[in-house]
């Protein structure tokens, strides 16, 4: 009997007679991640960040931002892309991107803030993911490699 209902509603959805379900978003790992918390006698203050790096460039300029004299490492751009998030005042655990079937993804984590009076301090992550499936992340389109 459960064959046959859902047999019917299979149909049902096909042909336009009953709402048909969205396929829940695919979680995506990073294929690596880089994390640390920088400026931490200094108040935070602003929203959480995302931010898509698609080139060698970008990347390596944020890195600086974060990891001032370490050298940003070697990140392959045609096949893959970087998304640096920013947690004023704490730390941000990254699980992956949600992908879903069009190809909208959304950052997937937990931001982690310290319990003290005045939160201090830049929580940041670095994570690399493949491209492939991916047309847009936050809400923002994916630019092609270069």
């Amino acid at each position: 009997m459960v064959r046959a209902a859902s047999t019917i509603g299979f149909i049902c959805c096909v042909v336009g007679l009953a709402p048909c379900r969205a396929a829940e978003p695919t979680l995506v790992a990073p294929a690596v991640t880089w994390d640390g918390v920088a400026h931490r006698d200094t108040p935070a203050a602003g929203p959480h960040e995302v931010k898509v790096l698609a080139t060698a460039e970008a990347f390596r300029e944020r890195w600086k931002v974060w990891r001032p004299g370490e050298k940003a490492p070697a990140v392959n751009f045609t096949d893959y892309f970087a998304v640096e998030v920013v947690q004023p005042g704490g730390q941000y655990s990254l699980l992956g991107l949600r992908v879903d079937e069009a190809g909208a993804a959304r950052v997937n984590g937990i931001g982690i803030l310290q319990q003290v009076g005045v939160p201090k301090g830049y929580g940041h992550t670095f994570a690399v993911f493949p491209r492939r499936g991916v047309k847009m992340v936050e809400g923002r389109e994916l630019p092609a490699p270069k």
